[in-house]
């Protein structure tokens, strides 16, 4: 996409196809169906049968080198940050941050979480469910802002909750119960030792968090292994498949009822139909 809108790629430029781009930056081909997709969807790439993908796009000279200029703007700005000691999912918590505080919806509804994953997660949940755009913060950020919206309505998880009560006085906070304990949706009981469980992270920081998350599983089951999406592959025979609805979709590929388990992260219908009911209010 910023090779495209940089002019690096030119209009009608033709892209490698999906084995090369897979083989070239190292992840694997379903990664890279998905990248195209999402860029055919969005304008930026056109794919003709026998003619290849090829760069539909294209901007004004004006444009590009507004765009060029600030991207040099953001180095300089992101080179600041990781000299101070941030890590990049701080900076991009930033950035993300950023850019939803300038493209706020008017529906008055904010979604805040204590981190980026969660987050990402829940906001595409409740947009989902709700059928409207989700304003987001993360709440460290919420806390050293001055948000000049006010906000009718504040949606967030339980173990969240008190710590926004005494945060703010003047909103409607309704707290989601979150993904409970697997041994809640799977019965472990039948399920055999010798098993192979493979949970399905989105990154190397996601992967982590799920280690200590279930990291019990371990103790239960000697197969039971955590990787990251580009390490997978269908033609491992796996008993059970945990992933998220989020990492699930990049995978593009077909569900088997026998040993997919999509997790969510809300699982409250009472709190969304509250939710539903307080915006007919509105």
């Amino acid at each position: 996409r910023h090779k495209i809108i940089s002019g690096e790629l030119a209009f009608n430029s033709k892209l490698p196809g999906i084995k090369n781009l897979a083989e070239n930056h190292h992840f694997s081909e379903r990664i890279a169906v998905e990248a195209y997709r999402r860029l055919s969807k969005d304008g930026f790439i056109k794919t003709v049968k026998k003619g290849g993908t090829k760069v539909s796009y294209s901007i004004d000279l004006k444009a590009r080198e507004m765009y060029s200029k600030n991207f040099v703007y953001f180095q300089n700005i992101i080179n600041s940050l990781f000299a101070l000691g941030f890590s990049k999912d701080d900076i991009f918590s930033c950035f993300y941050n950023a850019i939803e505080l300038c493209s706020f919806s008017e529906n008055k509804i904010l979604y805040l979480e204590d981190n980026i994953f969660d987050m990402l997660q829940g906001k595409e949940e409740l947009e989902k469910e709700l059928n409207l755009k989700i304003n987001c913060s993360l709440i460290e950020l919420f806390e050293m802002k001055n948000f000049n919206l006010k906000f009718s309505l504040i949606v967030t998880s339980y173990k969240n909750y008190y710590k926004l009560k005494d945060l703010i006085n003047d909103c409607n906070i309704i707290p989601l119960r979150t993904t409970p304990n697997l041994s809640e949706i799977i019965n472990f009981n039948k399920v055999p030792s010798f098993a192979k469980i493979l949970y399905i992270t989105s990154s190397f920081e996601d992967r982590k968090a799920v280690k200590e998350k279930f990291g019990y599983l371990n103790k239960l089951f000697k197969n039971f292994k955590v990787i990251e999406i580009n390490e997978f592959s269908d033609e491992d025979n796996i008993d059970i498949i945990i992933t998220t609805n989020r990492v699930f979709n990049m995978l593009n590929i077909r569900k088997e009822k026998n040993n997919f388990i999509i997790l969510k992260r809300f699982y409250d219908e009472d709190g969304i139909n509250l939710i539903k009911s307080k915006i007919e209010e509105k």
